[in-house]
């Protein structure tokens, strides 16, 4: 005959053949959040919220050869963003006890899993996460491409920087999943522009550049935002040109407590194009501007970048 029972406070348990006892371990790999045993339970979280796991092996004191974490989804270890720079850090350490990281992308039923080696024997953990994701859109009205006279200055730009003329203009809708709240922010990067000056000594100067931010990070937390890119046309100049200006604007979205990130949501590419000569003192379009429509899609990726346009400078061709 042979007999089994658990002793719980001890974990152990002992098989009890004939006349002989035999002791052996009970291993449970439990997972915490905050605190909290959440084993074999589901529950909701949502983009950018800080998942602070622990991986507990009771009982305690025994030899753990290995442990190693799986993570489903699109995660990120962090994200750190500022005027000059904008920077995802990788997820890679998943094999310690614990593991901090953040959700970009949403999904049902994601299974998280601490794997660990005990005494030569493979044991793992589980808990699964709902994760939730904002619906969100980025709305866009144009302006127009044309030489303008502001503030006793004239310029090629697209739209005129007043409050009901500019050059792009955005707005954006945002559905927080019930149970959650947070805020938004547009973010926007010149992903190309190349801008070229001819001077009336003839000399030809270009700025040109790659991924960098412009403006302040973020450029707007409020509903609507707008641009209006622009170059002064001085009295020394007889050309200017816009080669091509390409842009992304993202729409960020960022839970509302501590330890967050932001994530993005939606991303908005637009562009333009245009040329302007002096002739006769008189400054005017040359050709036909461009400045055809946005193009809107869902975005995962985080905006990144290594400085900012205002570090970009003149150079004579």
């Amino acid at each position: 005959m042979t007999l089994m029972y658990e002793i719980t406070a001890e974990n152990w348990w002992y098989e009890v053949r004939g006349t002989d006892v035999v002791k052996f371990t009970v291993v449970d790999v439990r997972i915490k959040e905050d605190g909290d045993d959440i084993t074999d339970t589901t529950h909701d979280e949502i983009v950018g919220k800080k998942i602070d796991l622990v991986g507990q092996v009771v009982p305690s004191g025994l030899s753990i050869t290995s442990r190693e974490w799986t993570v489903p989804g699109k995660r990120i270890a962090d994200y750190v963003a500022n005027d000059e720079s904008g920077q995802v850090t990788p997820l890679t350490d998943l094999t310690s006890s614990s593991v901090l990281f953040f959700w970009v992308d949403g999904a049902d039923g994601r299974v998280v899993e601490h794997s660990v080696v005990v005494e030569g024997i493979p044991c793992q953990g589980e808990a699964t996460f709902d994760v939730k994701r904002p619906t969100a859109q980025i709305g866009w009205a144009k302006g127009t491409v044309d030489v303008y006279t502001y503030a006793d200055k004239e310029w090629l730009s697209y739209g005129r920087p007043v409050e009901t003329q500019q050059g792009m203009r955005f707005s954006r809708s945002l559905d927080i999943p019930q149970g959650f709240t947070g805020g938004s922010q547009c973010v926007q990067l010149v992903d190309y522009a190349l801008n070229r000056i001819r001077y009336a000594n003839g000399d030809w100067y270009r700025l040109e550049g790659s991924n960098g931010k412009d403006g302040p990070y973020p450029n707007s937390t409020e509903g609507e935002c707008s641009d209006t890119p622009n170059l002064e046309l001085l009295a020394t100049m007889v050309e200017a040109r816009i080669e091509r200006e390409k842009y992304t604007m993202y729409l960020m979205f960022r839970p509302g407590s501590t330890g967050n990130i932001s994530v993005p949501l939606r991303k908005l590419k637009w562009e333009w194009s245009a040329a302007a000569k002096k002739t006769q003192g008189q400054w005017s379009l040359d050709g036909t501007p461009s400045n055809p429509d946005p193009a809107e899609s869902d975005c995962t990726d985080h905006p990144e970048w290594t400085e900012n346009v205002s570090s970009w400078g003149w150079v004579q061709e």
